[in-house]
C-alpha cells in the first residue's frame, strides 16, 4: 500500500474516532460528589478515564495526521491530511480547555494551552496553502477538489482566529477591533448548509462580541427564548443560549436572565437522550445562576439586602438538587469546539455528503443579521429584548 494511500487510511480512522466520541453513548457515571464541578466524561472513548489521559490521546491523534501528512508522497495528500489535523486540533484538541472557560471553570493555563494549540493549526493551514499551491501545477489537479481545499482553509482559518481571540486578553481598542474583525470573519457561515458549522460560527461569534464589550451585537445573532433549537449541533445550541443568559444578566437584566436558565433548563431534558446528560446540562446552568446571583447581590439599591439573603438561600437549595449526594457533579461539555470536517478521498470524491433533511435547521428558526459585514455592523442595536422577556410570574422575586 502506498504512502498516500496508508494516509488517506489513517485520516478515515481518525474522522471515525474523534466522530465517535460526539456520537457516542454515555456510560454510567461514577459516584463522586465531593469532587468540584468537572467536564462530563460520558463520552470518553475505551480505555480513557480522566481528562489528562483524554488529553494524551487527542494529541496522540493529531500527532499521526501531522506525520501522516509530511509521509504523504502526493501535494492533494499532503493538503488533505494537514487539513485533518487542524481539524482535530480545533474540533478536538482544542474543546476541553474551551468548554472549561466558556463555563467558567478554566484558568490561564487553559488559554495558554488554546493559544498554544491554535498555532500549531495556524502552521499547519500555511502549510496546507503551500501544498495546494503545488497541487494546482499538477497535471493530476481536480478542480472541484482545489476548490474545496480552499474553502476548508479559509473556513478553518476563521475558526483558528476566532478561537486564538476568544482566549486573548487584550482589553485594549485595538484589541476588542480584533475581536470584531474575527467575528465578522464568521459572518459567512451563519448561514450555512451544514448545521454544526452554522451553529459553531454563532457560538464564537457570540462570544467575540462580548469581549469586544459589544454584547448587543452578539445578542442579535444568538438564539432567542422561543426559537426551535439547531437540530444536528444542539450542544452549541445550548451553549449559546447561555451565553445570552450570561449577556442579559451583565446589562440588568438578572431577573429575565434568571428565569429564561429555567426555561432552559426544562427544554434540555427534552434535548438530551439520557440522564447523565440532562444531569450534566441542569448543573452547567446552575454554574451560570452562580454567576448572576454574584452579579445581582453586589448591585446597589435599598432592597439588595433582601436580594442576597433570596440569592444565598435558593443557591444552597438548588444545589443540594442539582448536586445530589448520590450523583457525579458533572457538567455538560462541547462536542466539539470547531465543525469536524474531514472528507476521506478527496481526489476522486471532493464534496463532503450531504446533510440529511432531519438535521438542517427546523424551518422555523430565526436568522437575524445574516449580513454581519453591514456598514452600521458597530451601531447599537435599536431592537428591543421584549422576545426574552418571559411573563412576570415564571422570574424569580427576592
Amino acid at each position: 500500500m502506498s504512502t498516500a494511500h496508508r494516509a488517506t487510511d489513517h485520516l478515515f480512522l481518525l474522522a471515525v474516532a474523534i466522530t465517535a466520541i460526539a456520537q457516542a453513548t454515555p456510560t454510567d457515571a461514577p459516584n463522586d460528589a465531593t469532587s468540584k464541578p468537572a467536564l462530563s466524561t460520558a463520552r470518553f472513548p475505551d480505555g480513557i478515564a480522566d481528562e489528562a489521559s483524554f488529553g494524551r490521546w487527542l494529541a496522540d491523534q493529531s500527532t499521526a495526521a501531522m506525520t501522516a501528512a509530511e509521509q504523504a508522497d502526493a501535494p492533494d495528500r499532503r493538503v488533505e491530511t494537514r487539513l485533518a489535523a487542524v481539524s482535530a486540533i480545533l474540533a478536538a484538541q482544542c474543546e476541553p480547555p474551551l468548554s472549561r472557560l466558556l463555563l467558567g471553570l478554566g484558568d490561564a493555563s487553559d488559554r495558554q494551552r488554546v493559544q498554544e494549540l491554535t498555532d500549531q493549526a495556524g502552521a499547519a493551514l500555511e502549510s496546507a496553502r503551500e501544498d495546494l499551491e503545488h497541487y494546482r501545477g499538477t497535471p493530476d489537479q481536480v478542480d472541484a477538489a482545489t476548490d474545496y481545499f480552499d474553502s476548508t482553509i479559509e473556513l478553518f482559518h476563521a475558526f483558528n482566529n476566532a478561537i486564538r481571540a476568544s482566549v486573548d486578553g487584550d482589553t485594549s481598542d485595538e484589541g476588542k477591533k480584533r475581536y470584531r474583525d474575527a467575528a465578522r470573519d464568521l459572518a459567512e457561515y451563519l448561514e450555512d448548509d451544514r448545521p454544526e458549522v452554522a451553529a459553531a460560527a454563532m457560538l464564537w461569534q457570540g462570544v467575540l462580541y462580548g469581549r469586544a464589550g459589544r454584547a448587543d451585537r452578539a445578542m442579535r445573532s444568538l438564539p432567542r427564548p422561543a426559537e426551535p433549537r439547531r437540530q444536528g449541533a444542539v450542544r452549541y445550541d445550548f451553549f449559546a443560549r447561555l451565553l445570552r443568559c450570561r449577556y442579559l444578566a451583565q446589562g440588568g437584566g438578572h431577573t429575565v436572565a434568571w428565569a429564561l436558565l429555567l426555561q432552559l433548563e426544562e427544554r434540555s431534558r427534552e434535548w438530551f437522550a439520557t440522564d447523565r446528560e440532562r444531569l450534566a446540562a441542569t448543573h452547567a446552568t446552575f454554574l451560570v445562576k452562580t454567576e448572576i446571583c454574584d452579579a445581582w447581590s453586589s448591585t446597589d439599591g435599598d432592597e439588595q439586602a433582601a436580594t442576597r439573603e433570596w440569592c444565598a438561600a435558593t443557591l444552597d437549595r438548588i444545589s443540594t438538587e442539582s448536586f445530589p449526594a448520590n450523583q457525579p457533579r458533572e457538567v455538560m461539555r462541547l462536542a466539539s469546539a470547531a465543525p469536524l470536517i474531514i472528507a476521506p478521498d478527496l481526489a476522486t470524491d471532493p464534496e463532503p455528503d450531504a446533510d440529511n433533511a432531519e438535521d438542517k435547521p427546523d424551518a422555523g428558526d430565526e436568522t437575524e443579521d445574516s449580513n454581519d459585514q453591514s456598514p452600521d455592523d458597530d451601531a447599537p442595536d435599536s431592537a428591543d429584548d421584549t422576545a426574552d422577556t418571559p411573563n412576570s410570574d415564571t422570574a424569580p422575586t427576592p
